[in-house]
């Protein structure tokens, strides 16, 4: 029986018990393997549960959560499909487009039949086109989540611009002026394209800006 350690003053101590197959070995690393249909997975001869749906397409939980509540949300008729006008009215919302251009060029690629768009068309779709907010805008995430949830909050009839009078709300409630003139003043500055409301891209360069000067 082998010794113990130099300072154990026992007995000899008996022999440990082999560890299990697989024991110590690395973890998969990204991609992470499709879910079998069996919901188990296998790598390098070891079988463990499945990962779920999320890790499939490299997101975590609240991601895949917060894409399927999108999806529910503008599903206006609960068809299962997004049409055109509810595609568009989501990439809005999520910033996802700036210009007519940019909506053909979504269309075509996420619903080039015109069919409708599934939830799991759009979950992979999104998955594939991440936006980063810190090369895009400079914004930590959480900042350009909590800028995204603000915006959206005010902007009462979802068309991703806010008028004159959501953008004063906007602007008085996060800090940005203290009176409702100097609100309007401030969205004339807002407004790029002067066409008399704030795109949710202009919001976010604006709050940009002002992270820039902290």
């Amino acid at each position: 029986m082998p010794a113990g350690p130099p300072w154990y003053n026992g007995p000899p101590m008996p022999p440990a018990a082999p560890f299990p197959p697989g024991y110590g070995a690395p973890p998969p690393t990204a991609p992470w393997p499709s879910p079998a249909p069996s919901n188990r997975v296998e790598w390098d001869g070891a079988t463990a549960q499945s990962t779920e749906p999320w890790y499939a397409l490299g997101m975590d939980q609240d991601e895949y959560d917060h894409i399927a509540a999108v999806f529910l949300e503008f599903d206006a008729d609960d068809s299962g499909f997004l049409d055109r006008g509810e595609v568009l009215r989501m990439a809005r919302v999520l910033n996802m487009i700036r210009s007519p251009a940019d909506e053909q060029a979504l269309l075509a690629e996420l619903n080039p039949g015109g069919r409708g768009v599934s939830r799991e068309q759009l979950t992979y779709w999104m998955s594939q086109h991440r936006l980063d907010p810190t090369t895009t805008y400079g914004l930590s995430r959480q900042d350009y989540h909590s800028t995204l949830f603000a915006f959206n909050e005010f902007d009462r009839n979802r068309d991703g611009r806010l008028s004159v009078d959501e953008f004063e709300r906007l602007a008085m409630r996060l800090g940005f002026a203290s009176s409702g003139q100097a609100a309007r003043q401030l969205f004339q500055s807002v407004d790029a394209d002067h066409n008399g409301s704030v795109s949710l891209h202009e919001f976010l360069s604006f709050r940009a800006s002002t992270a820039r000067r902290r």
